[in-house]
């Protein structure tokens, strides 16, 4: 048997033991029916000494993001007093796209993995591109893997750093300075990478020049799991909703600045989402509860349908 599939059924044995992965490995999830969209749940954790935002994140397998929006009246404070209660939302409705090769949901700030005929999904967090270096929507492949890659700069990234004062080089080689770190997959469109960063505390935020970051052991993970020619889809949905056990649920993540607009698009956006979901059947969501999730947009699911909500 193949190493990845000894460490998948390990990492899913453990998933069915305790609700999801430990720190060393992904995030990873029996895939559901194809008339079920949510995986996970939601997990409270008790921190410990020295705790904060960016360790939890890293611990849990979850992005800055993540762990901010989602306990989002601790966050001020930036670190935690041994044994606060932290909220984990390791809970997603997959994105609205085919379950096939690498789904990137900007917004979410995630990626999920679909392993050919393994009937699992794999998530992980990552970095994407900030405000005016935004990571670009793809509908490609995998090009190429690389292995202890060298970072040719960009010009127009050398132009930046001439402008800082950074010294002038074209291209780092491998090492512990290389932003790129040991592993780098190129996508169809050439110039964005996924790969391992240096910069840790980056996970989970929008961080890169287009390029999207993971930790070293996710980036590592990810790199041994696919293949060139798998198919990449890097899409935009901060509002994501689907179905569990017959209920309608709603995620909502903060729209990116420059696509933000009104109040007005975005409720429109989250209400023409939910009439697509139940064909045109309003009557069974609950609209307070939407209002609610909307504007709490916490990144968790939430249950919208007419019945008991979940208190979190």
């Amino acid at each position: 048997m193949k190493l990845r599939k000894i460490i998948y059924i390990f990492a899913v044995s453990t998933f069915l033991l305790w609700g999801f992965a430990p720190s060393s490995f992904a995030l990873v999830f029996p895939l559901p029916s194809l008339t079920n969209d949510v995986v996970g749940a939601v997990k409270i954790i008790q921190s410990k000494k020295g705790d904060n935002l960016f360790k939890i994140a890293r611990r849990y397998e979850m992005g800055y993001d993540d762990v901010k929006q989602a306990n989002k009246r601790l966050a001020r404070r930036g670190w935690f007093k041994k044994g606060t209660p932290i909220i984990i939302p390791s809970y997603f409705i997959l994105p609205d796209a085919p379950r096939v090769g690498i789904v990137i949901n900007i917004p979410e700030k995630r990626l999920y993995l679909y392993p050919k005929n393994e009937n699992i999904v794999i998530t992980e967090p990552v970095a994407v591109g900030i405000y005016g270096w935004p990571t670009p929507l793809l509908d490609g492949h995998i090009l190429e893997k690389m292995k202890n890659p060298t970072w040719h700069i960009p010009e127009s990234i050398q132009a930046e750093r001439s402008y800082e004062g950074k010294p002038n080089v074209t291209f780092i080689p491998p090492g512990p300075k290389n932003p790129l770190g040991k592993y780098a997959i190129r996508l169809s469109n050439r110039v964005i990478l996924i790969h391992s960063t240096i910069a840790l505390n980056s996970i989970g935020r929008r961080a890169s020049h287009g390029c999207i970051r993971m930790y070293p052991e996710d980036a590592e993970h990810i790199f041994y799991s696919v293949k060139a020619h798998m198919p990449v889809r890097v899409i935009n949905q901060p509002f994501k909703a689907g179905w569990k056990n017959h209920q309608l649920y709603l995620e909502i993540h903060p729209t990116l600045i420059e696509n933000r607009g009104s109040i007005h698009k975005r409720v429109a956006e989250a209400y023409n989402l939910l009439l697509s979901k139940t064909n045109g059947n309003k009557s069974i969501i609950n609209w307070s509860n939407v209002e609610a999730t909307l504007v709490k947009q916490n990144g968790i699911p939430k249950m919208i349908s007419k019945q008991i909500q979940e208190s979190y």
